[in-house]
């Protein structure tokens, strides 16, 4: 017999909780392509279809694993654990909503970004999100601290606090699939609009395809995201690729146990030691 869910909480699934988070009819990306090179032409269009595309599948997921979310009996749990025949069918409305709000804003001018800093990225977003040229920059705010709030402009969706970045970089990774010796990737840049600036933090950071649809709430939801990003690593110099959670090695490492102390450990438990 299967499994009723109509008493169940549907509150906890990501798309309820996404499009309680959200207001206006829109939630969006701001994107910036700043490499104009011809020959990577056809990897643009290739990483602007990824980025879609990856963003749909994670808001997707819910409905092929809804025991991520589910909130039912443990028995009922462990039910359709053994038996997912017996898993009712999820309503995809929420999911559907979420996807049909989705936009992504595409910055795509050679006059105006080709070869763009992080730092020229983030005053023209920032810009758009004021709406107010003769408004204080992000120089001027990070010079002046006692300027304590920023407008937004009317109507502009959540995704205020954090940009995208497509240099040869990123138009690379993405359109050749490409991983890192840890098997993070591919990837865009993102851009905090004003971020908590430190030695270990330009903000800005590397974040998965897989990631994009949850930092939207991540970054609106966090003090900065310096807060929740691991560190750099000590054997790369270079922070992990985000894909919200911090990568094994990382964990270790903020504990002080480094790859040269497990291969010791191996080998003297090898040796019986």
């Amino acid at each position: 017999m299967s499994i009723s869910l109509a008493n169940a909480d549907h509150s906890s699934r990501p798309s309820a909780r996404f499009l309680r988070n959200i207001h206006g009819a829109k939630w969006r990306y701001a994107i910036y392509r700043t490499n104009y090179d011809s020959a990577l032409a056809l990897a643009w269009t290739h990483t602007l279809h990824a980025i879609r595309a990856h963003i749909v599948t994670s808001i997707e997921e819910e409905l092929h694993n809804p025991l991520s979310w589910m909130r039912i009996s443990a028995a009922d749990h462990w039910r359709i654990r053994n038996d997912p025949s017996l898993c009712p069918a999820v309503d995809p409305a929420p999911v559907d909503a979420v996807k049909a709000q989705m936009e992504l804003v595409v910055h795509d001018d050679a006059g105006r970004y080709d070869g763009l800093s992080v730092e020229d990225v983030r005053e023209a977003f920032h810009a758009l999100c004021t709406g107010d040229p003769a408004g204080p920059s992000v120089a001027e705010l990070f010079a002046n601290p006692q300027i304590l709030s920023v407008w937004i402009r009317a109507g502009l969706p959540v995704s205020a606090d954090v940009c995208l970045i497509v240099d040869g970089e990123v138009l690379r990774a993405v359109s050749q699939d490409l991983r890192n010796e840890y098997g993070e990737g591919p990837f865009v840049k993102a851009v905090e609009r004003l971020p908590c600036l430190g030695p270990d933090y330009e903000g800005w950071f590397k974040v998965a395809l897989t990631y994009l649809w949850k930092l939207v709430i991540r970054a609106k939801n966090s003090d900065g995201m310096d807060q929740v990003l691991p560190p750099k690593r000590r054997t790369t110099g270079e922070r992990p690729i985000f894909n919200g959670s911090w990568p094994m090695d990382m964990q270790l490492e903020s504990a002080g146990i480094y790859p040269e102390d497990i291969a010791a450990i191996e080998e003297a438990y090898a040796r019986g030691e």
